[in-house]
């Protein structure tokens, strides 16, 4: 990841900055989960200020050197200066986004729980992000194409190392030892495989429907 250090964002059933889906939330409790919810934010808070700050410095300083001569000594050396800021800002911009997921998926979590407690039976789903000006049912509608793509390119790529890896257990090819292989290798890649899979049937049949239901005489969203 973009000098993103995953540890920051450990905390229950997180680990490397990954759910690990092994926790249950009622056990795991809202008094944790909040307590996380604050953490990533105070984190994600430092790296949107430094965002800021960098990106208002790299407005100034563009403003400076398109007010420069074209021959001006300086202009090469703030050309550079103004490309290192610009990596610096797309840097930070990168791991922002990324704490604002963490930070997102720990408040999902923290409402699905009080959603839970509340003995409300049907699943808690977040709303929309408003800038996206979606209405009621634009999920039917919806072919989500990137997605799909993702993990169409997921399962060829798995299939592929899936067959490597059971060619060279076959042959006990001294490599094993490299991939930290042991019996649950397989079975687990298989698994994974098996989910990928299921996964992108699931998306696949959804741009089917989007497409179906746009092309029936009704409002398009």
């Amino acid at each position: 990841m973009v000098g993103f250090n995953t540890s920051q964002v450990d905390g229950p059933d997180i680990h490397g900055g990954s759910r690990e889906y092994k926790e249950i939330p009622s056990v795991t409790g809202a008094l944790a989960l909040q307590q996380q919810v604050d953490h990533v934010n105070r984190i994600r808070s430092q790296y949107v200020k430094d965002l800021e700050y960098v990106w208002q410095e790299l407005a100034a300083k563009e403003h400076s050197f398109h007010q420069m001569s074209p021959d001006a000594a300086e202009k090469d050396v703030m050309r550079f200066e103004l490309r290192q800021l610009s990596r610096l800002a797309t840097q930070l911009w990168m791991q922002s986004a990324l704490f604002g997921f963490h930070l997102a998926d720990a408040q999902k979590r923290l409402d699905q729980l009080k959603h839970h407690e509340a003995g409300i039976r049907e699943p808690w789903r977040p709303a929309p992000l408003a800038d996206l000006g979606l209405q009621s049912g634009w999920k039917d509608f919806y072919n989500p194409y990137l997605a799909t793509t993702s993990l169409r390119r997921d399962w060829e790529h798995g299939r592929l190392w899936l067959r490597t890896i059971e060619e060279m257990e076959k042959m006990s090819h001294p490599q094993l030892a490299l991939i930290d292989f042991n019996a649950e290798t397989i079975p687990n890649l298989r698994k994974e495989m098996q989910a990928v899979e299921r996964l992108l049937e699931e998306f696949e049949k959804q741009a089917v429907r989007a497409e179906v239901k746009s092309r029936k005489p009704s409002k398009q969203l």
